[in-house]
């Protein structure tokens, strides 16, 4: 489904800020798994994102998507294939629009903007069927302001609205790392829910070891401008979130 090969990327290139970030780094997501990276702060992992969403573009090495060479493609062209929730669940909504107008634009992302009215009633159907999911009493709520809802609905909401299009890949950028500990379990829960009944493949990153436990069918560690270690869902049950921490030096 996803693969990076051989990629180089250097920030800052050509300046006394100049530094790389990814070296060969190489990377496999097969259809429908769920992979999750961990990595200390400056390790890249914002920056292999940009990467994959075609925000930035590697000096060597190839990103390929459904096998297609997509290292070229801008981010724009990429919008259908990649979507993304992002750390600040401000971030993925816009407030001052209704759940249904902010869905109906999740729903065409990517695709030609047609004079079709938000509001069909094939569209409301499938959107309240999805919201149904997230047992928030969202469904009933598709008139309202974003700004109504708090942020742990509006980051629910950015899940939803992240399966609407058929993406390839899905990427989760810290998503709980704005929300308090109870609301961010209760989004993990619905995330890890949505992931597998959607049948979605997925790229996560976070900073949250136990959620590096306990989610995921791999957990990567990145650090050294690669990918230095990988545990599979077996090895994940005999390890500890400090064990885990210290694969990247947090302890």
């Amino acid at each position: 489904m996803l693969r990076l090969k051989n990629i180089d990327l250097t920030l800052g290139q050509g300046t006394k800020l100049e530094r790389p970030i990814l070296k060969n780094l190489n990377l496999e997501v097969a259809l429908h798994e769920f992979v999750v990276v961990i990595g200390g702060n400056g390790a890249g992992k914002s920056t292999l994102f940009n990467l994959i969403s075609g925000c930035l573009k590697p000096e060597k090495g190839q990103v390929i998507l459904s096998h297609q060479d997509v290292t070229k493609i801008p981010a724009r062209l990429r919008a259908k294939d990649v979507s993304q929730v992002m750390q600040d669940p401000r971030l993925g909504t816009i407030e001052n629009m209704t759940l249904m107008e902010n869905m109906a634009m999740a729903y065409n992302r990517g695709n030609k903007r047609l004079l079709i009215p938000f509001s069909t009633k094939r569209r409301k159907d499938l959107f309240q069927e999805k919201l149904s999911m997230l047992k928030m009493g969202l469904e009933g709520r598709l008139d309202d302001l974003v700004a109504h809802l708090s942020g742990g609905q509006r980051q629910a909401l950015s899940l939803i609205m992240a399966t609407l299009s058929k993406s390839k890949i899905v990427l989760l950028d810290e998503i709980t790392a704005a929300l308090d500990p109870k609301i961010a379990h209760t989004i993990m829960a619905l995330t890890e829910t949505i992931i597998r009944k959607e049948k979605l493949t997925c790229l996560m990153i976070t900073h949250n070891m136990p959620d590096a436990l306990a989610y995921g069918d791999r957990t990567l560690v990145l650090k050294d401008c690669k990918f230095t270690k990988e545990f599979k869902a077996a090895d994940k049950k005999h390890l500890t979130a400090t064990h885990l921490a210290a694969e990247f030096g947090e302890f």
